[in-house]
């Protein structure tokens, strides 16, 4: 059996430290997500 490998990519048109800040703050991380409609 095979093992299933999934990946995914996007391009972000944004400065290096608002990408950071992105992720560095849980409530910048939970609307990030919700805007993308995905869950954490």
């Amino acid at each position: 059996m095979h093992k299933r490998v999934d990946t995914a990519s996007i391009l972000i048109h944004a400065p290096a430290a608002t990408i950071y800040r992105a992720f560095a703050t849980a409530d910048a991380m939970k609307s990030w997500l919700y805007l993308q409609r995905a869950t954490c």
